[in-house]
């Protein structure tokens, strides 16, 4: 079973720029997925909407076998990073990384665990200490 699937999602912006055209997609667990493209392919568009920021002008999103097309972002456990890179400037990778869980209330222990985690399979537990001016641009 996948865990995010995007089932015939279209997307049309001004009537006329049809940006995502009855694309599906399959992500399973544990999947680490790359989206490649030039500059206005529907990357973004693409992520905006399973994260619930967009709503599909066709189509459906499921996590799991739930179909989360209609519920707001708040309901949908998904994060996202944007491109602008917003992290706090005062705060280490670490506890930039942790932050969210800290605003559902995760206790200290657990979310630095996870955050930890989440620095490991992404190849940055070294830098767990630094502040964001302290990393290049691809590792922001």
């Amino acid at each position: 079973m996948s865990q995010v699937a995007v089932k015939h999602v279209d997307k049309v912006y001004q009537g006329k720029n049809h940006v995502l055209k009855d694309l599906s997609l399959e992500i399973n667990s544990g999947e680490f997925l790359v989206l490649l493209g030039p500059s206005g392919c529907g990357k973004t568009t693409l992520l905006r909407i399973v994260a619930g920021f967009y709503d599909p002008d066709g189509g459906r999103v499921f996590f799991g076998d739930a179909d989360v097309t209609d519920r707001p972002p708040y309901q949908r456990n998904c994060g996202m990073v944007f491109q602008n890179y917003a992290l706090w400037p005062h705060m280490t990778v670490l506890e930039n990384v942790a932050w969210g869980l800290a605003i559902r209330g995760i206790g200290r222990r657990e979310r630095r665990s996870r955050a930890r985690e989440m620095l490991a399979a992404v190849q940055m537990a070294e830098y767990a200490k630094r502040r964001p001016t302290q990393l290049s641009g691809g590792q922001q």
